[in-house]
């Protein structure tokens, strides 16, 4: 059986920097999915590093290749990363596996969204003991963050009774993505629910426009998750 994708935790870096304490083997923590300001940049033929910050406290990057973005990264640039945390000599830091500018500050409303969902589930795991990472299921397949938080199990129960306000957005791309995330409880919004939602004659084409340009995977038919 082919395996799930295995996506990335969308955290605040406050508590990617808590991810060591989190797991016993510290050589493999979860990859993570975090969204920050650009607050420095050095740019070496051998190791790049960039500092994000994201209003909870900042993190280094370290590229070990060059990467095309780097001689057009600026301060104050607000940019995604998704990448590997490493545990060294007592120091974390991430080494970005995708790493993207983002022009618009709604991203920013959108992930601080993300984020009060997901701190019910964060603040629970923060008081549990050391965990393991998660291993493969008896079917072999991997187990991803969207059904697993270190070693908790994620169920729609655990924000639906949420609300969440969200601005009315000018932006059709901007409303559909801040839409997956309030419908979104953990596996994904429902395709036929956003598509009901958003109430758009286009929707269907600019869903998959942004799958396209990887902003959204579909996780399992008709669930729909933003990268």
């Amino acid at each position: 059986m082919a395996s799930k994708r295995q996506a990335a935790y969308i955290m605040s870096i406050h508590d990617v920097l808590k991810l060591p304490s989190l797991f016993e083997d510290k050589n493999n923590l979860p990859k993570v999915n975090v969204v920050g300001i650009v607050v420095s940049v050095d740019i070496d033929p051998q190791i790049s590093t960039v500092v994000v910050d994201d209003g909870t406290s900042s993190i280094v990057l370290r590229f070990f290749e060059m990467h095309e973005l780097l001689n057009s990264l600026t301060i104050g640039n607000i940019v995604k990363i998704i990448g590997s945390p490493r545990y060294l000599h007592n120091e974390i830091y991430v080494v970005p596996e995708i790493i993207k500018k983002i022009d618009k500050h709604k991203w920013i409303e959108y992930r601080n969204l993300e984020l009060k969902i997901l701190k019910p589930l964060y603040d629970s795991l923060l008081q549990t003991p050391l965990v393991e990472q998660p291993k493969e299921n008896n079917n072999n397949d991997k187990i991803t963050e969207e059904t697993v938080v270190g070693d908790m199990i994620v169920e729609e129960e655990v924000v639906q009774n949420e609300e969440i306000k969200i601005e009315k957005s000018e932006n059709i791309l901007d409303k559909i993505l801040i839409t997956i995330a309030k419908l979104d409880t953990g596996k994904g919004a429902a395709y036929d629910e956003l598509v009901s939602a958003i109430n758009h004659q286009d929707c269907e084409k600019l869903l998959k426009k942004l799958i396209e340009q990887g902003e959204i995977f579909e996780v399992k038919p008709g669930r729909i998750k933003v990268l």
